[in-house]
């Protein structure tokens, strides 16, 4: 996974984030939809996380349970998002 903050992250009303306690600002919102924006990337860090809980990284189709197969689009939509957001294709990949 590439170099990121680790969470929790926190947003300002002046549309700032920030990485924990503060320590070193994420980035600077503007615009008229800040507030929401701001609760989404604030957001990102635990999104990942229960994606990465969710999705087990060796799970491949032909190991999958009646019950798994139901889920499958949203298996695939979960590891696309866990690579898009870790960068690495191997996430997407491994469906």
């Amino acid at each position: 996974m590439s170099n990121r903050t680790p969470g929790p992250w926190n947003a300002t009303q002046l549309g700032e984030i920030f990485g924990p306690f503060g320590a070193s600002k994420i980035a600077r919102l503007f615009g008229p939809n800040m507030e929401g924006n701001a609760r989404l990337i604030v957001a990102a860090p635990d999104l990942l996380a229960a994606l990465q809980a969710m999705v087990e990284p060796g799970m491949q189709p032909r190991h999958l349970t009646a019950a798994q197969w139901e889920c499958l689009p949203w298996i695939v939509a979960a590891r696309a998002a866990i690579s898009k957001a870790t960068g690495n294709p191997q996430a997407e990949d491994a469906r």
